[in-house]
């Protein structure tokens, strides 16, 4: 029943994770996501590079949760096994900068 929400999140961060996003210059990964958010009904506001949703049951009258996220990542540095910018899944996991601080989370809230 879920499966399409799982595969949906896991090849959205697959993609962000080709997009350089280092603090201060994730405008790449904030275009990506304003489209790819748009072209699932969403109405996108953003100032900068951050951006926010509102939910479409949303009611001002009712208690509101709000689910909150970064999308930048750190430069990689050296040591990285793998390019940073290739996602890679192995034994499960899905290798790449950004997928654990904090794509995985984002991908996962966006899904809510």
């Amino acid at each position: 029943m879920y499966d399409h929400y799982y595969r949906e999140a896991v090849d959205l961060l697959k993609h962000l994770i080709t997009l350089p996003a280092p603090s201060r210059s994730e405008n790449a990964r904030a275009d990506y996501l304003t489209q790819w958010l748009t072209a699932k009904g969403l109405t996108v506001n953003r100032e900068l590079n951050n951006l926010w949703c509102v939910a479409p049951g949303y009611d001002v009258a009712r208690p509101t949760l709000l689910l909150n996220s970064h999308i930048d990542t750190v430069k990689p540095v050296d040591g990285w096994s793998r390019d940073p910018f290739t996602p890679e899944v192995s034994d499960g996991r899905l290798y790449g900068l950004g997928s654990n601080d904090a794509g995985a989370s984002l991908c996962s809230l966006i899904q809510v």
